[in-house]
């Protein structure tokens, strides 16, 4: 059995038997252990920065940091690019001596028709460079093949928004949301 420490923090709070002291609980930022463990690329250029995984993707995790944010608001939420449904497989990743700019170069993984390998892995070089200037954000995708004949390959990019300040991304809810509406897509 486990004794209480009794132990509370600046504003008298009780704090948990496990929790660290040397930890402010109302600037706390909550992360997922993966996450927190994930390297991360982080792009900054005046009022807005970008933190995305060594692909450039922004992936939807719960509790995650990820997205690109300006003016203290996160406008894009996830981003990621795929190569035939799936992720593609990181090659090489640079940040620009500004840290506005990054350099990322990715490969196709296998690509399977049925039993049989129709693309071999590292047939495909995608070069993918992301810029953050005067509050956007920027993608560039260069594709180079070097197989010798020709295929079709697949990019797409999943992407979603959730419009939450700093703050809430750091743990602070709101006591009230907008409500997130079904994508609407017209000619």
């Amino acid at each position: 059995m486990r004794r209480s420490t009794g132990r509370s923090d600046r504003r008298g709070r009780r704090l948990p038997d496990d929790a660290n002291p040397n930890v402010d609980r109302e600037y706390h930022i909550l992360a997922a252990a993966a996450v927190a463990d994930q390297p991360k690329l982080v792009l900054k250029h005046d009022g807005a920065f970008l933190v995305a995984d060594r692909r450039g993707d922004m992936p939807a995790v719960p509790e995650g940091s990820f997205g690109f944010y300006a003016d203290d608001t996160r406008f894009l939420q996830r981003l990621e690019l795929r190569v035939q449904g799936g992720p593609p497989l990181l090659l090489n990743a640079t940040i620009g001596g500004e840290s506005w700019e990054s350099a990322i170069d990715l490969t196709n993984p296998d690509i399977m028709e049925g039993d049989h390998v129709r693309l071999p892995s590292r047939m495909v070089r995608i070069s993918r460079r992301l810029t953050i200037f005067e509050k956007c954000l920027y993608e560039l995708v260069t594709l180079e093949s070097f197989a010798r004949e020709t295929h079709e390959v697949h990019l797409t990019w999943d992407f979603g928004s959730d419009f939450a300040d700093v703050f809430e991304v750091r743990g602070h809810r709101r006591p009230a949301r907008g409500v997130s509406q079904p994508p609407s897509v017209d000619g």
